[in-house]
């Protein structure tokens, strides 16, 4: 049934009875997942995770990206549970998206356009710790989102991933 539907539209695109926009909004031309997480931790362990984001468009793909130390940070929106309850933000993660300050966290410096090129996968590392508390033993759940942004018309999701913190 999907793949009919695809088959329509690009019938309907061919025939000029579809705008390319459309079809950009059609499908998605980003993927977003997580990668290099291990099973298990420790509290002492340092929990940094690659982001992986790949362009499948032969067409390049523009975000837009607060201009700062932190950009790479500043694209996503993470969530995380411990036994599915949201897990306490830090300081330095409150004062990215813009909840609280920090000094570590400069004020953005402005705009720029990140240009995802065509069939480019981008790996970007985040270390978890700096992010969330994960001092406390549990089962943990990470998700990541892309808000909608310039190409992106709509929010992007990571493929969910678990790990345990160990006591």
């Amino acid at each position: 049934m999907k793949a009919l539907g695809l088959i329509m539209m690009s019938l309907l695109f061919f025939t000029g009875k579809l705008s390319s926009q459309d079809m950009s909004t059609a499908r998605s031309t980003i993927t977003i997942k997580i990668e290099d997480i291990k099973q298990s931790y420790t509290p002492s362990d340092h929990k940094i995770i690659k982001i992986v984001l790949e362009n499948r468009n032969d067409t390049a793909v523009f975000l837009n990206l607060e201009r700062s130390r932190y950009s790479d940070y500043k694209l996503f929106r993470f969530e995380l549970k411990r036994d599915g309850i949201e897990v306490q933000k830090t300081s330095f993660h409150l004062a990215l998206i813009g909840e609280d300050s920090d000094p570590e966290v400069p004020e953005s410096t402005g705009r720029m356009i990140w240009k995802l090129a065509p069939r480019e996968i981008s790996r970007i590392a985040i270390n978890l710790d700096r992010l969330f508390d994960l001092s406390v033993p549990g089962n943990y759940s990470l998700s990541v989102k892309i808000p909608a942004n310039l190409d992106l018309k709509n929010d992007l999701y990571s493929n969910p991933v678990q790990f345990q913190v160990l006591p």
